[in-house]
């Protein structure tokens, strides 16, 4: 048997609970490091990406008003009315125009 005072045994401390890999991620809930890195994505030019992360921090801000405010005024788009025509094809484009004046401009939340 081998002596639990032996150095050539390596100490292993028990991790708590909040490092364990299945504990949820600590992600702000503030706004601003969300508002921050959206803006920084659009400074670069990538709207998907900014998206994202408003989308992310709509969940984690409990959808906070100033959120809200920069996905309105980033503006979202629906779906084509027909996803197998090309979102630029005639018959998209005016049956896009069609829903917008029956259902308007899409909703954030």
């Amino acid at each position: 048997m081998s002596d639990p005072e032996d150095p050539a045994l390596p100490i292993t401390a028990p991790r708590p609970p909040a490092a364990s890999p299945l504990a949820p991620p600590n992600y702000p809930r503030a706004p601003e490091p969300w508002l921050q890195l959206a803006g920084s994505y659009m400074s670069v030019g990538d709207r998907v990406r900014a998206l994202l992360t408003l989308s992310f921090a709509l969940y984690y801000t409990r959808s906070h008003p100033k959120v809200i405010a920069m996905m309105e005024e980033m503006g979202l788009r629906r779906v084509p009315v027909l996803p197998v025509l090309d979102r630029n094809h005639f018959a998209n484009i005016l049956l896009g125009k069609a829903r917008h004046r029956l259902l308007g401009p899409k909703r954030i939340r």
